[in-house]
């Protein structure tokens, strides 16, 4: 749900593209965090995103966040 731990619908998304371990089993919210830990980071620090903080909502994109993210996929190699 729209609640859970922000990681957890990351390791759902995922699956549906496709990932998974190699044993075949679904990706752990843990194994997805590890997974995006470094565009995570990026995003948070040129201000995209916010970070997430337990008993608060799900990370959300700044104001700035849907113009970054329109700005990198435009220039996608």
């Amino acid at each position: 749900a729209t609640g859970d731990e922000p990681f957890e619908h990351v390791a759902r998304m995922l699956g549906e593209a496709g990932w998974a371990n190699s044993d075949g089993t679904p990706l752990t919210s843990r194994e997805a965090r590890n997974a995006v830990a470094d565009t995570y980071v990026a995003l948070i620090r040129v201000g995209a995103l916010t970070r997430y903080r337990p008993g608060s909502v799900p990370d959300q994109p700044t104001p700035d966040g849907p113009a970054f993210a329109l700005a990198a996929l435009r220039t996608w190699p």
